[in-house]
């Protein structure tokens, strides 16, 4: 894409502010458990020995997987554990309970990881692997780990679990996602070369592994020229004889970016380092095979920002916005355990916040406002939408957004964060009856009132 291009895009969609976007959890980043909130048993209580146990055991053994198999994972564990107390098990059953505890630890687990509560899962996986870890153990380890950017640990789990499970395609992908944080990036591509030759793959299996396999190797190669810098929250890597003069000021926009958007919206401390990665303006279009052309960033679990002759020439006032608003959405992802967001207000806040206070705030309409979209393109990921329809939808996000700010004070989102549900989708209902409405959609047609009339905010 060329730079008259990107500009074409920012004048259909009347905004003309750098404008980038967050693709989190939809093409690159594996689909981990914890995005899609469901109880999913890892494996499966054993069946009794063919010597049976005694109609006693019998027993114990029906209400154990009754338990199990309905989800009540800690009251089974609960109930394995008060067995082992017993003096009267035989040594048969006792042998065959004592195998199925770190099942029931696993899948426990897992119903934590689910829920955004990795540091418990932790707990309870480690407690199984001194009881003698099933695979599903190692790959749920691996998961918290690389969620927590403990990479080495991560990828110790992830290839003993690739060992164990070698045809598990999702275990594969965390595994070549550790292994590029540690710059591992042939071992990566090996990985999901090994993975492209699996024979069960759907057709979008096939072209995702593909687009993986083909920006993995485009990462290896700029790999090699790239040096990496640690700030307090912050791994950069970038280009050493392209970017290192800038860093100075990158490591401030993201330092102090952070400090003001976690006040703003009451975010926890940031615990684990957020990585950047700064390409050339080449090298980033072949890192996104088949994303949007007018990207000029993404976030899908690391920021990535082509940065060029053009961004220098502005003195880096392009840069930062794009820094700004990919932040928005490393930091949204952080809030809300990975999960998705609707993309409105994923989308919409990155905007406002990135020119928040500064010369890009402002906001333009069109010759013609148009029609105000509906709530389902809204709310599902713009890549889907054509170009004139994503320029709509990025421009009618940051109006909503803005209405929501102007009409009430930017402590709106504040609210709207607080006390996000433990598990399950994070819905533009549950969002918006924070900022006081009924529904989404009866706050979507007062901004859409106040569209067709113009009304700045």
């Amino acid at each position: 894409m060329n730079w008259s291009r990107f500009i074409n895009f920012l004048l259909i969609v009347g905004f003309f502010n750098a404008i980038s976007f967050g693709i989190y959890d939809f093409w690159f980043r594996p689909k981990l458990f914890i995005n899609k909130p469901q109880i999913k048993t890892v494996s499966k209580i054993a069946d009794p020995p063919a010597d049976p146990f005694s109609s006693t055991e019998m027993e114990y053994f029906r209400q154990l997987t009754l338990k199990y198999n309905t989800g009540q994972f800690e009251g089974a564990l609960k109930y394995a554990e008060e067995l082992l107390l017993k003096g009267d098990l035989s040594s048969g059953f006792g042998n065959w309970l004592r195998q199925q505890i770190p099942v029931l630890m696993t899948s426990l687990a897992w119903l934590k990881i689910q829920s955004g509560d990795c540091p418990e899962a932790q707990k309870i996986l480690y407690r199984a692997v001194q009881r003698g870890a099933i695979p599903e153990t190692k790959k749920a380890l691996g998961v918290c780990l690389l969620g927590a950017k403990e990479w080495p640990e991560a990828s110790t789990w992830l290839a003993d679990f690739v060992k164990d499970r070698p045809q598990d395609l999702e275990g594969r992908l965390l595994f070549a996602d550790s292994l590029e944080s540690l710059g591992r990036f042939d071992e990566a591509v090996l990985n999901l070369d090994a993975a492209s030759q699996f024979t069960d793959l759907t057709a979008e299996q096939k072209l995702n592994l593909s687009n993986k396999l083909t920006a993995m190797k485009v990462k290896a190669q700029e790999g090699l020229k790239q040096k990496s810098e640690f700030s307090r929250r912050f791994y950069v890597s970038y280009l050493e004889h392209e970017h290192e003069a800038y860093l100075p000021q990158i490591f401030e926009t993201l330092e102090s970016s952070t400090d003001e958007f976690s006040e703003l919206l009451g975010l926890e401390p940031v615990n684990s380092p957020i990585e950047v990665i700064l390409y050339s303006k080449e090298a980033f279009r072949s890192v996104i095979p088949g994303g949007p052309e007018w990207s000029e960033g993404m976030f899908d679990g690391r920021i990535r920002v082509p940065f060029h002759a053009d961004m220098k020439r502005q003195n880096l006032s392009l840069l930062t916005t794009i820094l700004r608003h990919e932040l928005v959405h490393a930091l949204l992802s952080i809030r809300s355990k990975r999960r998705s967001l609707p993309t409105w207000f994923d989308e919409g806040l990155a905007q406002l916040l990135a020119c928040r206070l500064r010369e890009c705030s402002g906001f333009r309409f069109g010759v013609s406002p148009g029609d105000f979209l509906s709530q389902k393109m809204l709310n599902e990921p713009f890549v889907t939408l054509t170009t004139i329809e994503a320029g709509m939808a990025y421009q009618q996000s940051l109006y909503l957004t803005r209405f929501l700010a102007k009409t009430q004070n930017e402590d709106v989102f504040k609210s709207m964060l607080r006390d996000l549900e433990p598990a399950g989708p994070i819905t533009s209902d549950f969002l918006i009856r924070k900022a006081g409405y009924d529904s989404f959609e009866k706050a979507r047609q007062s901004v859409a009132g106040a569209w067709v009339k113009k009304l700045v905010y």
